[in-house]
């Protein structure tokens, strides 16, 4: 039995599977930090982000309370932990408590050290 990736590639070909898993990569990692309530703004600049890259200057200044180097940063560091989820569905990865703290550690690395949420 061939994967979904796997058959996304036969049908759209390798580079195109490539930028599709990219993007859902990054729209996924952006809604987090949406439903985490680290940052505001509209689809447009969700849509801008997807389209050409998760970069400082395409973020509102109004977004967040942290800067938007920061917040280009943190959508950055979910995308990494995304990926290293994948690793772990795929195999590649034993789960236990190191690849969990590892995980939590990576995720809020460019969070401030007082950051809480909700706050």
């Amino acid at each position: 039995m061939q994967s979904v990736a796997a058959d996304l590639r036969a049908e759209l070909g390798a580079e195109a599977a490539k930028r599709l898993r990219e993007r859902m990569l990054t729209e996924w990692s952006i809604e987090t930090g949406m439903v985490e309530d680290l940052y505001h703004w509209d689809r447009g600049v969700t849509e801008t982000l997807l389209a050409h890259g998760v970069r400082a200057d395409r973020i509102p200044g109004d977004a967040s309370a942290w800067s938007s180097e920061r917040v280009a940063q943190v959508i950055r560091d979910q995308i990494e932990v995304v990926e290293g989820l994948f690793s772990f569905v795929k195999a590649e990865r034993r789960l236990g408590t190191s690849f969990i703290h590892e995980l939590h550690a990576h995720l809020l690395r460019s969070t401030p050290h007082d950051f809480e949420l909700g706050k």
